[in-house]
């Protein structure tokens, strides 16, 4: 696999596929872009991007854009269902260091952004379009797609998500690991007074409830209850049964649901994650979701898609040839999503405790954890982003 890149195609419209694009869009290389979807319309609810990802995205000249539709973060905590604060992050002293904010906002914003970020390119995009047929011919990759149509290119980049097409044709099914936890995200036009700048995550016994800001006075939140796979009482949840739930939760909790105008704006997913053993294979690659899904305790899965993107193109620019730039990719990426999503899947676990005495116990701990301690944890993450081309 020597020689020049001449074409590349990108399986998945998303925010690895986007970004990926826009890395490469300079290149010379020929990049085709296909996604499902039949066309670009808002979807999904808010994100929270880390300075990690902040700080790649500002290579593509999108970091005013980003805190102009959304947030700037500058503090995060953990409280108890009744709003009493556990812990807290201060995110300036990390936004000083490294010279960003974290951002939180509409996942539509950020497509947006990444759209923008290939306008004008030579970036051929195809909506409506999906891949049937994947075969590695040894000098290029042979794909069938939905339109009937047949090409050949010399890499396939699989940036299609957890439940990836382009997975399951390179390595057959895979299955995800189910969490224990279902979530339910929802964003709302608040009519009251809140923390603009400051992110909360608020632990109850077996549920959680997540706060956050996202800009143009909105709070995107999530919350989360223990639950079976496909549940079908929570698949199915009415807006008075879904408040029921979280009675117990205090602070502005009781606004927020009211605030909730129809059980429309609910979104509702099983939280799972995956582990891929072999992340490429000959002329194919598998970046973000579609390679290791996150659960979302660590708000780690898009910074960990933008990172494969960026460090994958670094490679494919930089290195002799395909195998090596392969290679070299899955090297650097391997240890860090790794250890990212054991981490959010332990953190997950024990933030759904659901005992009395675990859950005291855990509230104990959290509280007495020095929050300098704190910050140097989560600074391994955030701090820890590839962001120059020697990566």
């Amino acid at each position: 696999m020597s020689g020049r890149l001449n074409k590349i195609l990108i399986v998945g419209g998303g925010i690895a596929g986007l970004t990926l694009a826009a890395f490469l869009r300079r290149t010379g290389i020929s990049i085709d872009l296909i996604e499902r979807a039949e066309e670009w319309k808002p979807v999904g609810a808010g994100i929270t991007l880390g300075i990690n990802a902040v700080r790649i995205l500002s290579q593509l000249g999108l970091y005013e854009q980003l805190l102009k539709s959304g947030q700037a973060i500058h503090q995060g905590r953990i409280s108890d269902e009744r709003g009493r604060t556990l812990n807290r992050i201060d995110f300036r002293l990390l936004a000083k260091k490294y010279g960003v904010e974290s951002v939180a906002l509409h996942r539509a914003d950020l497509h947006d952004a990444l759209l923008g970020a290939i306008a004008g390119s030579n970036i051929n995009v195809r909506l409506g379009t999906t891949l049937k047929r994947l075969e590695d011919g040894g000098d290029s990759a042979r794909v069938e797609l939905s339109d009937g149509s047949t090409e050949r290119y010399d890499l396939v980049v699989g940036a299609d998500g957890i439940n990836s097409q382009v997975r399951e044709l390179l390595l057959g099914e895979i299955p995800l690991r189910y969490s224990g936890y279902t979530c339910w995200r929802f964003v709302i036009e608040p009519d009251f007074d809140f923390d603009r700048e400051m992110t909360t995550e608020m632990w109850g016994r077996g549920k959680r409830f997540g706060i956050v800001p996202i800009g143009r006075e909105n709070i995107y939140c999530y919350t989360t209850m223990n639950a079976g796979p496909r549940a079908p009482e929570y698949e199915t949840v009415n807006l008075d049964r879904f408040r029921e739930m979280y009675k117990e939760f205090g602070s502005i909790v009781p606004l927020i649901l009211r605030a909730i105008r129809s059980r429309d704006q609910l979104i509702q997913n099983d939280l799972e994650d995956i582990y891929v053993e072999q992340w490429h294979k000959g002329r194919v690659v598998l970046i973000g979701d579609a390679a290791h899904a996150l659960t979302p305790n660590m708000g780690q899965g898009a910074a960990m898609a933008i990172e494969d993107a960026f460090v994958l193109a670094t490679c494919l620019r930089r290195c002799a040839n395909l195998a090596l730039a392969l290679q070299t990719f899955t090297g650097s990426r391997r240890k860090r999503v790794d250890r990212v999503r054991s981490q959010s899947y332990r953190l997950g676990r024990i933030a759904q405790y659901e005992s009395k005495t675990a859950c005291l116990l855990r509230n104990l701990v959290v509280k007495v954890m020095p929050d300098n301690l704190t910050l140097r944890n989560v600074e391994k993450v955030l701090g820890g982003a590839p962001t120059d081309a020697s990566t």
